[in-house]
């Protein structure tokens, strides 16, 4: 599994790889991608089109979003915690990131 970056409306999948390493086995579960982020181009980016487009939604329009994103996580909360355990968390220890 490789870990990317979304910034300015595209995935960032071109960069240096890193092994993110289990705490508990020691063995590699996935490979971090080292984008190069042009910040002052993803905050101009923000600035012009996320934050306007936000302030075009309503109220109810946003809550749906965040309800909407809600869901799609908790669809998938058992892999969130299957991935938890290799930093040597609990269940109980994840429960605030992931449900909470």
């Amino acid at each position: 599994m490789k870990v990317t970056s979304y910034i300015e409306d595209q995935w960032l999948k071109e960069g240096a790889e890193t092994d993110l390493i289990s705490a508990v086995t020691n063995e590699p579960v996935a490979q971090m991608v080292e984008a190069d982020i042009d910040y002052k181009s993803a905050l101009t980016y923000a600035r012009t089109v996320g934050g306007p487009k936000l302030r075009e939604m309503t109220i109810h329009e946003r809550a749906f979003k965040i309800k909407f994103l809600g869901q799609y996580l908790m669809e998938r909360k058992e892999k969130y915690y299957k991935i938890s355990t290799h930093t040597g968390a609990t269940r109980a220890d994840s429960w605030i990131d992931i449900e909470g």
